[in-house]
């Protein structure tokens, strides 16, 4: 009986030691002006983080087993955590509105098929999801927050639909679009008049050129709006954007070309700069941003920081904390 005893006992641990290096560990390590470090464990490997605007509020991350946490700056406490029905998806995008209520999770599942979900940013509840499509050739998923209450969702039929953030239900839906038109992201920012506006960027197969162009919804009595274009503008020279390198900062579109260029779109006039020519580069999201700057990686792995008043960019290694 003991024998049959220390067999248990020793399946037990080995169950508990498999059990945790499924989760695996959290590269999450955090760091102040004094040095201070901490880690968490127990939700998986890191693949997108977001930190809330607040500064005392949470750090949110999602990771390669498609656990989205919200984790204390100070400690990295495990304040909430939800878990996904599988585990063999990743997520890929963390995105949360402006009054912190709502956070958006997008995922990729091993087979290719992309989810969103929206999460409560309080305590992790889910409150809709969605299963988007599994993207081929040219089609592009991209999701942003429009407005405070709205999710802007460009799926793989090439089709734009502005959907609730608290119930998923359609607001309005653009169903049909040039057949030159290939749409890449989208994108809100604050006209002049304080009120939301929202942008997609494309690209269209007859010219070669990337555009910017301005979406009007036109509501219809009771029903669900129709989204068309208003103003459009092409940019000449500027060839197809990678949707997986797209990043709204403010009313600036970041867009990553097949030219390895990083290009800065200003939505609200419709203008571009080159940010960065010279070396492949990656634009990733869980860089904190303040009001005035982005934050991308080179092909080398450094932070460089641009500065969206003078456009000017330099290495964050470059800046010395005082």
């Amino acid at each position: 009986e003991m024998g049959v005893l220390s067999l248990s006992v020793w399946s037990v641990v080995l169950l508990l030691v498999w059990i945790e290096g499924c989760l695996a560990k959290i590269d999450v390590v955090g760091r102040s002006v004094e040095s201070a470090e901490w880690s968490t464990f127990g939700i998986g490997a890191p693949t997108s983080v977001f930190f809330s605007p607040s500064r005392t509020g949470p750090l949110y991350v999602g990771t390669d087993i498609g656990v989205v946490a919200a984790l204390s700056r100070d400690e990295g406490l495990i304040m909430w955590r939800y878990l996904p029905p599988d585990i063999s998806e990743s997520v890929s995008k963390i995105i949360l509105n402006e009054h912190d209520r709502y956070l958006v999770a997008e995922s990729i599942q091993k087979s290719g098929m992309i989810s969103v979900r929206v999460l409560s940013s309080s305590d992790g509840t889910l409150l809709w999801q969605r299963e988007v499509c599994k993207p081929s050739g040219n089609a592009k998923v991209h999701v942003e927050i429009v407005g405070h209450e709205q999710l802007g969702l460009l799926d793989c039929d090439n089709e734009v639909s502005f959907r609730s953030l608290r119930d998923g239900s359609i607001i309005a839906e653009m169903t049909s679009c040039e057949a030159s038109d290939l749409l890449q992201g989208i994108g809100s920012w604050e006209d002049e008049s304080g009120d939301t506006a929202t942008s997609v960027i494309g690209f269209n197969k007859q010219s070669k050129n990337t555009f910017v162009a301005d979406l009007h919804s036109t509501q219809m009595s009771t029903e669900q709006g129709i989204l068309t274009f208003s103003k459009r503008k092409e940019f000449e020279g500027i060839s197809s954007c990678d949707s997986d390198g797209l990043m709204q900062v403010h009313r600036y579109m970041f867009a990553c070309s097949s030219e390895s260029a990083l290009y800065l779109f200003d939505l609200r006039t419709q203008s571009y700069h080159t940010i960065h020519d010279s070396q492949p580069y990656k634009i990733d999201s869980s860089y904190p941003t303040s009001s005035n700057t982005m934050q991308y990686r080179d092909a080398f792995g450094e932070v460089r920081v641009v500065n969206l008043e003078s456009l000017e960019t330099f290495a964050l290694s470059d800046v010395s904390i005082a």
